[in-house]
């Protein structure tokens, strides 16, 4: 136990982040594991991340330095490399299977949940089930102190970590003249093409405005659409951190979106909405929104102020508040290990002294 102790003491411990294959595409709530496992490498931890496939795509989309981390296959991974009690292994919410798998071999090493899916939870657990009483799972990382708040009522026993995801420095507004180009940011689902449809059908006289599917490739270009585009709809109502939003609004481009049903921290002040962008809970409003947005654009209305306000809305997640925040948890994920070891060997001390 004093060599488990000393190991996670001096950093000398494995860090195993589960992800997922997004087919070389980018995607946030994958950024957000690959951006916890850099963490980890950068604070000196020995770090995997584990993939499922074996013709996995590099998340090229993120730059180089998220290729060039060690990446293993599940079979692989459990091959060539052995888990002690002073190991962590990360594993979103939707590889429940892999968990009971986990469990079931009696993996020794720390196991925690990156929850950014708060609803999906529900549906991967069984009826009854809980991570802490079913799983042995202590610790949790959640994108948002508003998921923290939801799942508290549901999830009790655990500990919940809140890291907010952080725009890169490659979002910052520039000068670029906007055109009247309306990006559509859910580019892949029915309801993104029956906007379109419905808006030109009703207002004719747009017809000339373009829309355009955002393409998630390379996270530069994705920055160079939003440089060109003055609105971009979002209609995900079930996304819990909404850092698309936030990228776009770094790059000036105004939001016109669905109301998140559970609203990151960013968007609400005082109880109400900030001024940053045009919402809606009713789907059908967005062709009209739309109608409006691109008249003001078009007259010179909209208000300024929008601009600024989501910027700086943007701002306050850079990478310093991840970064602030990742430490705080690291630390306490430690400790929590530590606590653990020390309640082992005061029970160990307990049997051995009833033995005397």
């Amino acid at each position: 136990m004093k060599q488990f102790k000393d190991n996670v003491e001096n950093n000398n411990f494995k860090a195993c982040f589960f992800t997922i294959d997004t087919k070389g595409q980018y995607h946030e709530a994958v950024e957000y594991i690959y951006n916890l496992a850099l963490a980890y490498e950068k604070a000196g931890i020995e770090t995997y991340l584990i993939h499922e496939e074996e013709d996995y795509k590099m998340p090229e989309w993120l730059g180089e330095e998220y290729v060039n981390l060690s990446h293993d296959t599940f079979e692989a991974f459990a091959g060539k490399i052995s888990l002690s009690p002073s190991d962590i292994v990360f594993l979103p919410e939707v590889y429940t299977e892999i968990l009971q798998q986990l469990i079931q071999y009696k993996v020794p090493a720390e196991l925690v949940v990156i929850i950014q899916q708060y609803e999906r939870v529900f549906d991967v657990l069984e009826m009854g089930q809980s991570y802490n009483a079913n799983y042995g799972v202590k610790n949790v990382i959640v994108p948002t102190q508003s998921v923290k708040n939801h799942l508290q009522q549901y999830m009790h026993g655990l500990n919940y970590h809140v890291i907010n995801p952080y725009i890169k420095d490659v979002f910052k507004r520039t000068n670029k003249p906007k055109t009247p180009m309306i990006l559509m940011a859910d580019a892949n689902t029915a309801s993104a093409k029956r906007v379109v449809q419905k808006f030109y059908l009703k207002y004719p006289q747009y017809a000339w405005v373009p829309f355009k599917m955002l393409t998630r490739f390379h996270i530069n270009q994705m920055k160079e659409q939003y440089e060109d585009s003055q609105f971009v709809v979002f209609l995900d109502d079930k996304n819990a951190f909404c850092l698309e939003q936030l990228q776009a609004m770094s790059m000036g481009a105004i939001p016109i979106a669905i109301t998140p049903k559970l609203a990151p921290d960013w968007l609400i002040e005082d109880q109400k909405m900030k001024n940053i962008g045009v919402y809606t809970q009713n789907d059908l409003k967005i062709v009209d929104l739309l109608a409006y947005a691109i008249d003001s654009f078009l007259t010179d209305k909209v208000d300024e102020s929008i601009y600024e306000q989501a910027v700086n809305v943007a701002d306050e997640f850079r990478y310093s508040n991840f970064n602030s925040q990742f430490n705080i948890t690291f630390e306490a994920l430690k400790q929590s290990r530590l606590e653990l070891f020390k309640k082992v060997e005061e029970k160990q001390k307990e049997l051995e002294l009833k033995k005397v």
